[in-house]
């Protein structure tokens, strides 16, 4: 795990000074903080469309990549304008810029401190997909201190995919098997907020419902 902390502050921090280095961003750094509010407001409207609806980007790497172009665009802003910002622009700027130092700092030092600073990274970090067919998918949704949750994800049109909710009394067993999947079944549900599942397995059926 040091490695691979050590490997991402590398690749982090590479990032951020290769861009002070390009003559473009040098002589105009308020491009690197028109890329970095874009790419905060770009995730926003993503964040909006999915407590409105429902529905993402399909490939869960659409969602993180915004967020880490605003980071680094605000570390090379911060290395290249910190001099002539005010208290206010440091201490916005410089929280982007050594905040994975803190994540870092916290693993290493304090677990509880870390899962603290670091929730916002684990909304963003890919869930491994258990199951996946052309039309729908089952993610995992778990959290570091929550128990097993699954999410049923289907494809929508274009780019997109839609969140039909998550379940979180499978058994142990049932939690397993979802790796095997070999079909599934919509079955209809007396609520529009759930939708019943029948997954069918080589060696047993069984039912679960997703809410959302």
């Amino acid at each position: 795990m040091e490695a691979a902390i050590s490997l991402f502050l590398v690749g982090f921090y590479g990032c951020v000074a290769g861009l002070t280095r390009i003559r473009l961003l040098r002589q105009k750094p308020q491009l690197l903080r028109l890329v970095h509010w874009s790419s905060w407001g770009f995730s926003l409207l993503l964040a909006a469309v999915y407590a409105g609806g429902k529905i993402s980007l399909r490939g869960q790497w659409f969602e993180i990549l915004p967020v880490a172009v605003a980071l680094v665009a605000a570390g090379s802003y911060f290395l290249l304008r910190r001099k002539q910002m005010g208290w206010a622009g440091k201490l916005y700027f410089g929280t982007c810029t050594y905040y994975p130092i803190l994540l870092a700092g916290a693993f290493l030092f304090d677990r509880i401190f870390f899962l603290v600073v670091s929730a916002p990274v684990f909304a963003l970090l890919p869930q491994t997909d258990m199951y996946r067919h052309s039309a729908y998918t089952f993610r995992s949704a778990s959290t570091p201190l929550g128990p097993p949750r699954v999410a049923l994800v289907t494809a929508c049109a274009g780019l997109f995919e839609r969140h039909n909710g998550t379940c979180v009394d499978l058994e142990a067993a049932q939690f397993t098997a979802l790796d095997s999947a070999v079909a599934i079944q919509l079955l209809p549900s007396p609520h529009r907020d759930t939708t019943i599942v029948l997954i069918s397995t080589q060696s047993r059926q069984f039912k679960t419902q997703f809410a959302q």
